[in-house]
């Protein structure tokens, strides 16, 4: 969010904060929003799976949860700290539940080890049951 609304900043300002997040994009924390009144009523059931595709080379990433403002900047925030690669997303929405599924790699394109599995799937399910799943609470 470059301009809150009411709020005119300077433009210098502005420029300022856009190269730092340029030049740190992993500083860059995405915008906390409240879940829409409407959304609340609605119960999914969060899921994270991980399989092995493309002759082992990548790693599926499926997540099913309840829709909320901000779930994708939060999972691309856990991904992001987990240094993955994203080679393919295929995001979905049917009115309050989400679907996405993810082909990805660490930094050396392969899969991914079954050791780190288990932290991202956590803290990608912190992500769904409407935590952010990673350092975040601590600093709003």
């Amino acid at each position: 969010q470059v301009i809150a609304s009411g709020h005119v900043p300077e433009v210098a300002q502005v420029i300022q904060t856009v190269q730092a997040a340029l030049r740190d994009p992993a500083s860059v924390k995405p915008a906390r929003r409240a879940v829409p009144r409407h959304l609340r009523h609605f119960r999914v059931v969060a899921r994270v799976e991980f399989g092995t595709i493309e002759g082992g080379q990548r790693t599926r990433l499926s997540l099913v949860g309840a829709d909320r403002p901000g779930l994708l900047a939060d999972v691309a925030q856990v991904l992001r700290q987990n240094r993955l690669r994203v080679h393919d997303a295929r995001i979905a929405t049917f009115g309050e539940r989400v679907e996405d599924i993810f082909l990805l790699s660490d930094e050396s394109d392969r899969a991914l080890d079954s050791e780190s599995l288990e932290d991202i799937r956590s803290a990608l399910a912190a992500c769904l049951e409407g935590g952010v799943g990673n350092d975040r609470t601590k600093q709003d």
